[in-house]
Protein backbone atom coordinates (compact mmCIF):
# COMPACT_ATOMS: atom_id res chain seq x y z
CA UNK A 1 0.00 0.00 0.00
CA UNK A 2 1.31 3.05 -1.01
CA UNK A 3 0.81 6.72 1.51
CA UNK A 4 0.17 10.15 -0.13
CA UNK A 5 0.72 13.42 1.40
CA UNK A 6 -0.83 16.17 1.50
CA UNK A 7 1.94 19.17 2.75
CA UNK A 8 0.83 22.81 3.29
CA UNK A 9 3.00 25.46 1.30
CA UNK A 10 3.12 28.69 2.20
CA UNK A 11 0.24 29.73 -0.11
CA UNK A 12 -1.58 27.93 2.03
CA UNK A 13 -2.03 25.30 -0.92
CA UNK A 14 -2.03 21.78 -0.91
CA UNK A 15 0.19 19.55 -2.87
CA UNK A 16 0.19 15.55 -3.64
CA UNK A 17 3.71 13.70 -3.07
CA UNK A 18 4.83 10.45 -2.38
CA UNK A 19 6.99 10.40 0.85
CA UNK A 20 10.41 8.73 0.98
CA UNK A 21 10.42 5.47 2.13
CA UNK A 22 12.90 5.98 4.59
CA UNK A 23 10.43 8.21 6.15
CA UNK A 24 8.05 5.19 6.95
CA UNK A 25 9.20 5.05 10.08
CA UNK A 26 6.35 3.42 12.75
CA UNK A 27 6.28 4.16 16.38
CA UNK A 28 3.49 2.51 18.80
CA UNK A 29 2.01 5.65 21.35
CA UNK A 30 -0.82 6.52 22.97
CA UNK A 31 -1.48 9.88 24.78
CA UNK A 32 -3.59 8.73 28.05
CA UNK A 33 -1.72 8.73 31.68
CA UNK A 34 -1.33 4.84 31.13
CA UNK A 35 2.13 4.37 29.78
CA UNK A 36 2.30 0.90 28.12
CA UNK A 37 -1.20 1.07 27.34
CA UNK A 38 -0.50 2.91 23.89
CA UNK A 39 -2.60 2.63 21.08
CA UNK A 40 -0.37 1.59 17.70
CA UNK A 41 0.22 4.80 15.32
CA UNK A 42 2.59 4.79 12.70
CA UNK A 43 4.86 7.32 12.69
CA UNK A 44 5.74 8.39 8.42
CA UNK A 45 7.32 11.99 8.60
CA UNK A 46 10.39 12.92 10.65
CA UNK A 47 9.37 16.38 12.96
CA UNK A 48 8.15 18.58 11.06
CA UNK A 49 4.97 20.91 11.14
CA UNK A 50 2.55 19.64 8.09
CA UNK A 51 1.61 16.27 6.89
CA UNK A 52 -2.10 14.71 6.13
CA UNK A 53 -1.59 11.06 6.13
CA UNK A 54 -4.28 9.52 3.27
CA UNK A 55 -3.46 5.80 2.92
CA UNK A 56 -5.23 5.83 -0.39
CA UNK A 57 -2.95 8.45 -1.97
CA UNK A 58 -6.06 10.40 -2.40
CA UNK A 59 -6.27 14.72 -1.47
CA UNK A 60 -9.96 14.36 -1.18
CA UNK A 61 -10.15 11.36 1.51
CA UNK A 62 -11.12 13.02 4.77
CA UNK A 63 -11.82 12.29 8.56
CA UNK A 64 -10.98 8.55 8.79
CA UNK A 65 -10.73 7.77 5.51
CA UNK A 66 -7.23 8.96 5.79
CA UNK A 67 -6.10 7.42 9.09
CA UNK A 68 -3.01 4.67 8.29
CA UNK A 69 -2.92 1.39 9.58
CA UNK A 70 -1.74 0.50 12.60
CA UNK A 71 1.98 -1.64 12.65
CA UNK A 72 1.83 -4.89 15.09
CA UNK A 73 4.81 -4.05 16.08
CA UNK A 74 7.50 -0.87 16.70
CA UNK A 75 10.08 1.21 17.80
CA UNK A 76 7.56 2.59 20.85
CA UNK A 77 6.90 -0.90 21.79
CA UNK A 78 10.43 -2.00 21.54
CA UNK A 79 11.97 1.10 23.58
CA UNK A 80 9.21 0.55 26.56
CA UNK A 81 9.09 -3.44 26.68
CA UNK A 82 13.52 -3.40 26.51
CA UNK A 83 13.03 -0.85 29.44
CA UNK A 84 10.75 -2.82 31.34
CA UNK A 85 13.02 -6.52 30.83
CA UNK A 86 15.99 -4.75 31.84
CA UNK A 87 14.26 -2.71 35.08
CA UNK A 88 12.72 -5.89 36.04
CA UNK A 89 16.09 -7.73 36.35
CA UNK A 90 17.80 -5.19 37.88
CA UNK A 91 14.99 -4.84 40.74
CA UNK A 92 15.38 -8.22 41.45
CA UNK A 93 19.35 -7.69 41.63
CA UNK A 94 19.19 -4.41 43.56
CA UNK A 95 15.91 -3.86 45.39
CA UNK A 96 15.13 -0.99 47.11
CA UNK A 97 12.93 -2.61 49.22
CA UNK A 98 12.90 -6.25 50.46
CA UNK A 99 9.67 -8.14 50.48
CA UNK A 100 7.83 -11.20 50.79
CA UNK A 101 5.76 -12.85 47.81
CA UNK A 102 6.66 -13.45 44.23
CA UNK A 103 7.40 -10.38 41.77
CA UNK A 104 6.00 -12.57 39.26
CA UNK A 105 2.69 -12.96 40.44
CA UNK A 106 2.67 -9.58 41.22
CA UNK A 107 4.15 -8.60 37.42
CA UNK A 108 1.73 -10.78 36.30
CA UNK A 109 -1.43 -8.91 37.70
CA UNK A 110 0.10 -5.48 36.89
CA UNK A 111 0.40 -6.86 33.23
CA UNK A 112 -3.22 -8.49 32.86
CA UNK A 113 -4.78 -5.18 33.85
CA UNK A 114 -2.33 -3.40 31.40
CA UNK A 115 -3.09 -5.52 29.01
CA UNK A 116 -6.69 -4.87 29.35
CA UNK A 117 -6.27 -1.11 29.30
CA UNK A 118 -3.88 -1.78 26.36
CA UNK A 119 -7.02 -3.01 24.60
CA UNK A 120 -8.81 -0.40 24.74
CA UNK A 121 -5.89 2.12 23.98
CA UNK A 122 -5.67 0.69 20.57
CA UNK A 123 -9.23 0.48 19.84
CA UNK A 124 -8.95 4.52 20.28
CA UNK A 125 -6.06 5.46 18.49
CA UNK A 126 -7.53 6.20 15.12
CA UNK A 127 -9.00 9.59 17.47
CA UNK A 128 -5.36 10.28 17.90
CA UNK A 129 -4.82 10.11 14.30
CA UNK A 130 -7.77 12.28 13.49
CA UNK A 131 -6.73 14.80 16.06
CA UNK A 132 -3.21 15.33 14.29
CA UNK A 133 -4.52 15.30 10.82
CA UNK A 134 -7.47 17.66 11.12
CA UNK A 135 -5.41 20.01 12.81
CA UNK A 136 -3.34 20.17 9.97
CA UNK A 137 -5.44 20.62 7.65
CA UNK A 138 -6.95 23.47 9.37
CA UNK A 139 -3.72 25.13 10.41
CA UNK A 140 -5.18 24.58 13.99
CA UNK A 141 -2.89 24.55 17.09
CA UNK A 142 0.43 26.02 17.88
CA UNK A 143 2.81 23.74 15.76
CA UNK A 144 0.46 25.12 12.86
CA UNK A 145 0.60 28.91 13.40
CA UNK A 146 3.68 30.79 11.94
CA UNK A 147 6.96 30.12 10.86
CA UNK A 148 8.47 28.60 13.76
CA UNK A 149 10.98 26.16 13.19
CA UNK A 150 10.14 22.34 13.02
CA UNK A 151 12.79 21.95 16.01
CA UNK A 152 11.66 24.66 18.44
CA UNK A 153 8.02 23.76 17.72
CA UNK A 154 9.20 20.42 18.72
CA UNK A 155 10.92 21.02 22.10
CA UNK A 156 7.94 23.66 23.06
CA UNK A 157 5.32 20.96 22.71
CA UNK A 158 7.07 18.58 24.58
CA UNK A 159 7.32 20.88 27.52
CA UNK A 160 3.75 22.01 26.76
CA UNK A 161 2.74 18.56 26.78
CA UNK A 162 4.48 17.42 30.13
CA UNK A 163 2.65 20.55 31.41
CA UNK A 164 -0.30 18.81 30.62
CA UNK A 165 0.49 15.71 31.95
CA UNK A 166 0.85 17.29 35.25
CA UNK A 167 -2.15 18.88 35.51
CA UNK A 168 -4.19 15.87 34.09
CA UNK A 169 -2.72 13.83 37.14
CA UNK A 170 -3.12 16.24 39.64
CA UNK A 171 -7.14 16.02 38.48
CA UNK A 172 -7.21 12.70 38.66
CA UNK A 173 -6.30 13.27 42.33
CA UNK A 174 -8.41 15.95 43.26
CA UNK A 175 -12.00 14.94 40.84
CA UNK A 176 -13.27 12.30 42.84
CA UNK A 177 -15.04 10.82 39.35
CA UNK A 178 -11.56 10.46 38.32
CA UNK A 179 -10.02 9.47 41.26
CA UNK A 180 -12.64 6.36 41.48
CA UNK A 181 -10.14 4.74 38.39
CA UNK A 182 -6.92 6.67 38.96
CA UNK A 183 -7.01 4.79 42.53
CA UNK A 184 -6.55 1.22 40.75
CA UNK A 185 -3.04 2.85 40.02
CA UNK A 186 -2.37 3.49 43.60
CA UNK A 187 -3.92 0.36 45.44
CA UNK A 188 -0.46 -1.42 44.70
CA UNK A 189 1.25 -1.92 47.99
CA UNK A 190 4.09 -3.76 46.27
CA UNK A 191 5.46 -0.56 43.60
CA UNK A 192 7.98 -1.98 41.14
CA UNK A 193 8.32 -1.44 37.47
CA UNK A 194 5.29 -3.42 36.38
CA UNK A 195 3.11 -0.58 38.29
CA UNK A 196 4.13 1.55 35.88
CA UNK A 197 1.43 -0.02 33.47
CA UNK A 198 -1.76 -0.84 36.58
CA UNK A 199 -4.05 1.70 35.08
CA UNK A 200 -8.08 1.06 34.92
CA UNK A 201 -9.03 1.25 31.25
CA UNK A 202 -11.66 3.78 32.17
CA UNK A 203 -8.89 6.31 32.86
CA UNK A 204 -7.36 5.46 29.16
CA UNK A 205 -10.59 6.01 27.69
CA UNK A 206 -11.26 9.73 29.63
CA UNK A 207 -7.58 10.22 29.21
CA UNK A 208 -7.51 9.26 25.31
CA UNK A 209 -10.52 11.75 24.39
CA UNK A 210 -8.86 14.70 26.45
CA UNK A 211 -5.50 13.97 24.61
CA UNK A 212 -7.26 14.50 21.28
CA UNK A 213 -7.87 18.10 22.30
CA UNK A 214 -4.69 18.80 23.36
CA UNK A 215 -3.12 17.78 20.50
CA UNK A 216 -5.30 19.46 18.55
CA UNK A 217 -4.59 22.65 20.64
CA UNK A 218 -0.60 21.97 20.59
CA UNK A 219 -0.60 21.17 17.07
CA UNK A 220 1.49 18.28 17.33
CA UNK A 221 1.97 16.15 14.68
CA UNK A 222 2.72 12.07 15.50
CA UNK A 223 6.22 12.31 15.13
CA UNK A 224 6.26 14.78 17.78
CA UNK A 225 4.35 12.36 20.23
CA UNK A 226 6.08 9.34 19.62
CA UNK A 227 9.34 11.67 20.93
CA UNK A 228 7.58 12.78 23.84
CA UNK A 229 6.04 9.21 24.46
CA UNK A 230 9.57 7.43 24.49
CA UNK A 231 11.02 9.29 26.69
CA UNK A 232 7.59 9.22 28.98
CA UNK A 233 7.87 5.45 29.10
CA UNK A 234 11.20 5.61 29.98
CA UNK A 235 11.43 7.87 32.86
CA UNK A 236 7.68 6.73 33.97
CA UNK A 237 9.09 3.17 34.73
CA UNK A 238 12.29 4.34 36.08
CA UNK A 239 10.74 6.16 38.92
CA UNK A 240 7.95 3.27 39.11
CA UNK A 241 10.85 0.89 39.53
CA UNK A 242 11.97 -0.81 42.86
CA UNK A 243 15.54 -0.23 41.76
CA UNK A 244 18.18 1.08 44.38
CA UNK A 245 19.34 4.42 43.03
CA UNK A 246 22.55 6.26 44.33
CA UNK A 247 21.41 9.11 47.03
CA UNK A 248 23.80 11.24 44.78
CA UNK A 249 22.31 10.34 41.48
CA UNK A 250 18.77 10.32 42.44
CA UNK A 251 19.03 13.89 44.08
CA UNK A 252 20.74 15.28 40.82
CA UNK A 253 18.12 13.24 38.95
CA UNK A 254 15.66 15.32 40.30
CA UNK A 255 16.79 18.71 39.64
CA UNK A 256 15.03 17.89 36.07
CA UNK A 257 13.19 14.45 36.34
CA UNK A 258 11.24 12.40 38.61
CA UNK A 259 13.27 9.95 40.06
CA UNK A 260 12.22 6.91 41.99
CA UNK A 261 12.44 8.19 45.59
CA UNK A 262 9.99 11.38 44.20
CA UNK A 263 7.75 9.43 43.36
CA UNK A 264 7.99 6.15 45.70
CA UNK A 265 6.20 9.64 48.12
CA UNK A 266 3.62 9.94 45.62
CA UNK A 267 2.90 6.26 46.34
CA UNK A 268 2.37 6.73 49.88
CA UNK A 269 -0.39 5.77 51.54
CA UNK A 270 -0.89 8.79 53.61
CA UNK A 271 -3.18 11.23 51.85
CA UNK A 272 -0.82 14.57 52.73
CA UNK A 273 2.00 12.81 50.20
CA UNK A 274 -0.29 10.53 47.60
CA UNK A 275 -1.12 14.14 46.54
CA UNK A 276 1.66 15.40 46.04
CA UNK A 277 4.99 15.14 43.13
CA UNK A 278 2.55 15.03 40.06
CA UNK A 279 4.99 15.25 37.67
CA UNK A 280 5.79 12.76 34.78
CA UNK A 281 8.79 13.45 33.05
CA UNK A 282 9.89 17.22 34.61
CA UNK A 283 10.04 17.31 38.21
CA UNK A 284 10.04 21.21 38.01
CA UNK A 285 6.25 21.59 37.12
CA UNK A 286 5.99 20.48 41.37
CA UNK A 287 8.24 23.04 42.77
CA UNK A 288 6.41 25.34 40.61
CA UNK A 289 2.74 24.43 41.54
CA UNK A 290 3.75 23.88 45.00
CA UNK A 291 2.74 20.61 45.20
CA UNK A 292 6.18 18.99 45.67
CA UNK A 293 7.29 17.26 48.71
CA UNK A 294 10.02 14.98 50.32
CA UNK A 295 10.67 13.11 53.42
CA UNK A 296 14.15 12.31 55.52
CA UNK A 297 13.32 9.00 54.90
CA UNK A 298 12.01 6.54 51.83
CA UNK A 299 12.53 3.52 52.88
CA UNK A 300 9.66 3.21 56.12
CA UNK A 301 7.14 4.31 53.16
CA UNK A 302 4.34 2.18 53.20
CA UNK A 303 2.28 2.05 49.62
CA UNK A 304 -1.44 2.22 48.99
CA UNK A 305 -4.51 4.47 49.94
CA UNK A 306 -5.22 2.35 53.18
CA UNK A 307 -7.90 0.00 51.41
CA UNK A 308 -8.62 -2.19 48.86
CA UNK A 309 -4.87 -3.13 49.08
CA UNK A 310 -5.28 -6.26 50.20
CA UNK A 311 -4.50 -9.48 48.85
CA UNK A 312 -7.95 -9.89 47.75
CA UNK A 313 -8.49 -6.59 45.73
CA UNK A 314 -5.34 -7.20 43.63
CA UNK A 315 -7.02 -9.53 41.14
CA UNK A 316 -7.20 -8.14 37.67
CA UNK A 317 -11.41 -8.32 37.90
CA UNK A 318 -11.51 -7.05 41.69
CA UNK A 319 -9.66 -4.17 40.66
CA UNK A 320 -11.41 -3.78 37.23
CA UNK A 321 -15.09 -3.24 39.75
CA UNK A 322 -13.08 -0.50 42.02
CA UNK A 323 -14.14 2.46 40.59
CA UNK A 324 -17.34 1.42 41.81
CA UNK A 325 -16.83 0.90 45.71
CA UNK A 326 -17.36 3.59 47.92
CA UNK A 327 -14.81 6.86 48.68
CA UNK A 328 -15.60 6.76 52.18
CA UNK A 329 -13.25 8.92 54.15
CA UNK A 330 -10.88 6.96 56.51
CA UNK A 331 -10.13 7.98 60.13
CA UNK A 332 -6.71 8.00 58.84
CA UNK A 333 -6.93 10.44 56.78
CA UNK A 334 -5.98 8.26 53.50
CA UNK A 335 -8.68 8.38 50.53
CA UNK A 336 -9.77 4.88 49.33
Amino acid sequence: MSYGFNRRVPGGTLTDMQPNPREAVSVEMHAGSSPMAQARLPLLTAIQRPGLITPSGDPRATGFARLPRATPMNAYTLVGLTALTLLFALEGALPYYRRDGSRYAHALRNLSLALAAGALGALMAPLLLWSTSLAAEHGIGLCNMGELHPAICAVVAFVLFDLWMYAWHRANHEIPFLWRFHRVHHTDSAMDSTTALRFHPGEILFSTLVNCLVLAVLGMNLAMLALYKTVMILVILFHHSNLRVPDRLDQRLRQIIVPPSMHRVHHSHQRAETNSNYGTVFSFWDRLFGSYRTRARYDDIRFGIGAYDGPDWQRPLRLLALPWRPLTQLPSGNHP
